[in-house]
Formats: C-alpha cells, sequence, structure tokens
C-alpha cells in the first residue's frame, strides 16, 4: 500500500493533525491562526518540516491541548543548523565533494 503524501508520517505531526481534527478545524483556519502558512501547516503535519518549539505551543493553544500534551509536544528534536545539514547532504553525494556557488 502506498502513503498518500498528506498522511502524517511523524509521531509530532500525527498529534497536531488529531489535535486539529478533534476541534474540527480546517488546515486554513489554523494556519491563519497561527500566523503561518496552510502550506507550512501541512509540511509539518506530514513530517516534511519540523516546527520550532514556538510554534508548537501556538498551534496547541489554538488547540486547546491539555498541558500535559502541550509539554509533551513542545520537546521536539532539535533543527539541525542549514550549513550542517548542507554538510551532510554533500559528503553523501559524489564521493563527499561539494561544489558551491
Amino acid at each position: 500500500m502506498t502513503r498518500r503524501a498528506t498522511e502524517p508520517t511523524t509521531p509530532l505531526g500525527k498529534a497536531l493533525r488529531a489535535l486539529r481534527n478533534d476541534r474540527d478545524l480546517s488546515g486554513p483556519a489554523a494556519a491563519t491562526a497561527a500566523g503561518i502558512s496552510q502550506s507550512m501547516l501541512s509540511r509539518y503535519e506530514i513530517g516534511s518540516r519540523v516546527p520550532t518549539a514556538h510554534t508548537v505551543r501556538t498551534l496547541c493553544r489554538i488547540y486547546k491541548a491539555p498541558a500535559e500534551e502541550r509539554r509533551r509536544l513542545s520537546r521536539s528534536p532539535p533543527r539541525q543548523p542549514r550549513a550542517a545539514s548542507t554538510l551532510l547532504q554533500c559528503a553523501s553525494v559524489a564521493g563527499g565533494i561539494c561544489k558551491s556557488g
């Protein structure tokens, strides 16, 4: 079975989608309330982007998540700096040779 691109793939994404659905909020309505784009909210929910702890707290407040759930979800994994992410990608491409610019 092939997974649809809009299905949550991470525990955080699944939890955020479930909280939003529990409140019967549409993606566009939740995104507007959080001050983010609807496509970014979708990326957070499907796991292709990792929201900051601040964004998670904002979404949990909008979704009226219980305090314990807010604390649990706000402990998201640290984000890799963009330079480190690029370096890791370069190391795996062309035998570790990376050309930029």
